[in-house]
């Protein structure tokens, strides 16, 4: 859904990336994804792609993406 939603190749910053569950896939499509989450233990399993520890409200990149994404947690 996401993937049909925005352009090729998009540059994308994912927030709360978890495990990669999406990061993975988005990837797979050709989009860049910078994978962001304050948690080690979650990052340390999105192997694929750029990582950067952090929680969402001390984030500061210097650096425009084309979408930004704060999925929401299965239930």
């Amino acid at each position: 859904m996401i993937n049909a939603a925005i352009a090729p190749h998009s540059s994308i910053l994912e927030l709360g990336c978890g495990t990669g569950r999406i990061t993975r896939p988005l990837l797979a499509l050709g989009h860049q994804v910078l994978a962001a989450d304050e948690s080690p233990d979650m990052l340390a399993r999105v192997t694929e792609t750029e990582t950067v520890r952090s929680t969402i409200a001390d984030l500061r990149l210097n650096r425009q993406f084309d979408v930004v994404l704060a999925p929401r947690r299965p239930r």
